[in-house]
């Protein structure tokens, strides 16, 4: 019986690489986690991401309490995927997602494609 892979990237973006909460551990994963999305979308195995997303309220947020470092707000440089991993690529596909109205479902994929993300 064949199996099916799955890689799930978790929150590679730019405030926790080398932004507010970076680290040079975060930094030295890049390229290699970059390889293995390529990898991945080459074999044909399924790729999940998350993409950590704040408010300007972020301070004011439980999260916000307990851990005081602005990170990832919606929109900023720091929210955006590391254009490495980004351009691995990874996509996101309309026609299988939905928001609460057409109009929210198209300003969605309006803002992931502001995060380099590529929407088919």
């Amino acid at each position: 019986m064949a199996t099916h892979k799955f890689l799930i990237v978790v929150d590679m973006q730019n405030d926790f690489i080398d932004g507010a909460l970076g680290t040079r551990e975060a930094v030295a994963i890049v390229a290699a986690a970059a390889e293995r999305i390529r990898a991945c979308r080459e074999a044909g195995d399924t790729l999940i991401a998350t993409l950590d997303t704040h408010d300007e309220d972020y301070m004011q947020t439980q999260e916000g309490h307990n851990l005081p470092v602005p990170h990832c707000i919606r929109c900023t440089a720091g929210w955006q995927l590391r254009p490495e991993i980004a351009e691995a690529p990874m996509c996101i596909h309309a026609d299988c997602c939905a928001g609460v109205t057409p109009a929210k479902h198209e300003a969605a994929l309006e803002t992931l494609r502001s995060c380099q993300v590529a929407v088919v």
